[in-house]
């Protein structure tokens, strides 16, 4: 298990610096405007190194199929993302279409959270609004790394 992680760290990098070439040799960049704090090119696909990083580490540590369908729906959410930073897509679109994707991933794996907390015997029970909870907070998990501070490849570093 250590040899594997040992391994894997250089992969992260050299995925990582993968994506970044890619984003260089496809013209992937996002320039730089007056409300941009980079003031040079800087290439857009630090999501799919990331992404990348992701799958080679669930293939080597843990395989399952959950897993692979979960990367499966990762994939169109990266999609998307990559799209919004390339075309600027409408907001309400873009959160419409990863919702759509997450609720359904969430409900056809019966993947959501039933409760959020139990004390003393005393469970707070989500019952029917468990989907909806779940489906938001991923949905904030994801668009607080999006909105953290505004620096594009931020998660990825």
């Amino acid at each position: 298990m250590i040899n594997q992680f040992i391994l894997f760290i250089p992969l992260i990098y050299f995925l990582l610096l993968l994506s970044f070439k890619l984003g260089k040799f496809f013209n992937f960049f996002d320039t730089p405007t007056a409300r941009k704090i980079h003031l040079s090119n800087v290439p857009l696909t630090g999501g799919l190194g990331f992404f990348l990083s992701i799958i080679v580490g669930v293939w080597m540590f843990y395989f399952d199929l959950i897993f692979l369908n979960f990367i499966f729906a990762g994939f169109f959410i990266l999609l998307i993302g990559v799209l919004d930073d390339k075309y600027q897509l409408n907001p309400i679109n873009r959160l419409l279409i990863q919702t759509i994707l997450i609720t359904y991933f969430i409900n056809e794996h019966d993947m959501t959270i039933p409760y959020l907390f139990e004390i003393n015997g005393i469970m707070l029970n989500l019952g029917g609004a468990s989907l909806i909870f779940t489906t938001l907070s991923i949905m904030l998990i994801i668009h607080s790394s999006n909105y953290s501070d505004g620096i594009d490849g931020l998660l990825s570093s």
